[in-house]
């Protein structure tokens, strides 16, 4: 699955907006960045390992892929309670 263009446009526009110091992102906003981040970086990696070992991913690799994206959200993104 991945996002229809306009959905993407609100994501990024959120992500935009926070880096370039415009506007912070507040619990709601998070959650909803954090949704369309973990579907897109999910879809990437089953992607990936569909089409590098013609498999679904296991349960241990969904639970890997899931552990990774969360780290990688708080990376790029911070809230504005975490500051």
């Amino acid at each position: 699955l991945s996002l229809v263009g306009s959905e993407m446009c609100i994501r990024d526009r959120y992500i935009k907006d926070y880096e370039r110091g415009f506007s912070s992102i507040n619990e709601n906003e998070y959650k909803y960045i954090e949704e369309e981040m973990i579907a897109d970086f999910y879809a990437e990696k089953e992607t990936e390992i569909f089409n590098n070992k013609k498999r679904l991913p296991t349960i241990e690799e969904r639970i890997e892929i899931l552990k990774s994206v969360k780290i990688k959200i708080k990376t790029i993104v911070k809230r504005e309670f975490d500051k």
